[in-house]
């Protein structure tokens, strides 16, 4: 087992799995920030006045794949002296953050699985599988590692938004 899915696991609390949130808006057409705002509502865990966020719109072609990570962070070899403030998720491993640390990810989907593409399920550590349809999204803690399966057909169209303290 990869070693940042191993700290995935360990990290996994109740807490953490408990803030993943899903909705789904049945004459979706598109995004905007009325969208934004209703799902921000209707969560209820933040206030948007209260985030900066980050907003890109994500398209996924065949082959398309993302292996098992964590939100803005990258893995570094260390050793016992060089481990900082970042956090370690093994004895010579540790994340790195470049600038700020994401408290949450929101993702809203553009179009639909086996009607536009096949493929690009995200998947969490603890084997969740979510499978984006026309108008749904997910919001889930930064912190969560996940993946994403190969696109095996078609085209993925996504909403990807990461919100900062």
């Amino acid at each position: 087992m990869a070693t940042l899915e191993e700290y995935g696991k360990k990290i996994l609390t109740r807490e953490v799995k408990n803030k993943r949130t899903m909705g789904y808006f049945k004459n979706y057409e598109g995004f905007n920030l009325d969208i934004l705002n209703k799902i921000i509502n209707e969560i209820n865990l933040f206030n948007l006045n209260d985030v900066t966020y980050f907003v890109k719109k994500m398209v996924d072609n065949i082959d398309n794949e993302m292996t098992w990570h964590i939100d803005d962070a990258i893995i570094m070899d260390v050793t016992e002296e060089e481990i900082n403030n970042n956090i370690k998720i093994s004895e010579n491993k540790q994340l790195v953050y470049h600038n700020q640390i994401p408290i949450y990810t929101l993702i809203i989907n553009e179009n639909n699985y086996n009607d536009d593409f096949t493929g690009g399920e995200l998947i969490f550590v603890d084997d969740y599988k979510y499978i984006p349809k026309q108008g749904s999204y997910i919001l889930f803690d930064s912190c969560e590692v996940y993946k994403t399966n190969k696109i095996t057909s078609g085209m993925k169209k996504s909403i990807l938004i990461k919100f900062y303290k």
